[in-house]
């Protein structure tokens, strides 16, 4: 898991989407077995970004249970026999894209698989188990991811000039941060301006969760609200 990180020939995409650990974020189509040829695409940096505090926050929220209405307008009772209880999820794009990297991960992890060097490149070894493959692209569907994903690009698109900055303090302050612990992080800037990682790992070259949380509770991310209004 990482932000675009990079340890010999692997890549891996992460974004850090909440203060109690670090996800990553896979992007990825597929065709089936029976096709010609398998495609598979890892989305870029531009697709990775830091989730403000208020974001955080609604993680820590159940979903909520909205009551049909009846044509007065009146919420229903919910023993009724005429409507159903719908489930609404107000979780915010970024928090939906960690519950659906969590749930295709666990797919993986289910089959016995995990992410095998950079699935950008066509000529991957890892491309010649037709079992590995399949069982990328069931647990992309499973998931949903990408549609997910879709969604958070195009909440990350409807960002103000003043969300947009105050992630980037957010995010320089927790780079800094992890660089005193001794990270690699270099930056680069999506197409609306907001920092993204380019490359992202501790001092052995992966990635430890525990130097994460403390950064983020040093940083204040969970305390401070720099992109709300």
């Amino acid at each position: 898991m990482n932000w675009g990180y990079r340890k010999g020939n692997r890549v891996g995409h992460i974004a850090l989407l909440t203060g109690v650990g670090v996800t990553a974020v896979l992007g990825l189509s597929g065709c089936s077995e029976s096709s010609a040829e398998t495609k598979l695409i890892v989305r870029g940096v531009d697709e990775v970004q830091v989730m403000s505090p208020a974001q955080v926050a609604a993680l820590r929220q159940p979903v909520t249970s909205t009551i049909a209405q009846d044509a007065t307008g009146k919420s229903s009772n919910v023993g009724s026999t005429d409507t159903v209880p719908l489930n609404v999820d107000n979780r915010a794009p970024e928090v939906k894209l960690f519950a659906a990297y969590q749930k295709f991960n666990g797919c993986l992890k289910a089959d016995g698989f995990k992410i095998e060097g950079n699935l950008q490149d066509p000529k991957n070894p890892a491309f010649q188990n037709k079992e590995y493959v399949a069982s990328l692209t069931k647990c992309a569907a499973r998931s949903d991811i990408l549609n997910v994903l879709r969604a958070t690009q195009e909440a990350t698109a409807k960002l103000t000039p003043e969300e947009v900055k105050g992630r980037n303090e957010i995010f320089k302050a927790l780079s800094e941060c992890l660089k005193k612990r001794g990270w690699t992080v270099e930056l680069s800037v999506s197409d609306v301006g907001l920092l993204q990682p380019k490359q992202f790992a501790a001092a052995d070259g992966t990635l430890n969760e525990r130097d994460l949380d403390q950064c983020l509770t040093e940083t204040g991310v969970n305390t401070s609200d720099p992109g709300g209004p």
